[in-house]
């Protein structure tokens, strides 16, 4: 339960824009739990928003085709940055990621 809740903070640490705590947060609750693979959504768009790209897409890369939901991690990875962007928040490289998921 607690590692859900590092990556539940991941999430709310994005939004903040603190995305150093996001990425602390992300490996936190990751560490905590072989159930908490799903705190890689999280972990991996800090990443990105801190400029460090060949890391995030490693971590994207590794599971784009993954199932996940009802869907993949892609889908789930697009929609965050749709969730993201509606509040304003973006990087340049997001574009690139975007690519590389379809």
């Amino acid at each position: 339960m607690i590692a859900s809740e590092y990556g539940s903070l991941s999430w709310y640490q994005l939004f903040d824009k603190q995305f150093e705590a996001a990425e602390v947060s992300a490996r936190k609750g990751m560490g905590m739990s072989e159930n908490a693979e799903w705190i890689n959504t999280n972990f991996a768009l800090a990443l990105l928003f801190q400029g460090k790209f060949e890391d995030a897409k490693a971590v994207y890369l590794n599971l784009k085709d993954k199932p996940y939901g009802e869907g993949t991690y892609s889908a789930t990875f697009l929609a965050d940055f749709d969730a993201l962007e509606k509040e304003g928040i973006t990087h340049p490289d997001v574009e690139k990621i975007r690519d590389l998921l379809r």
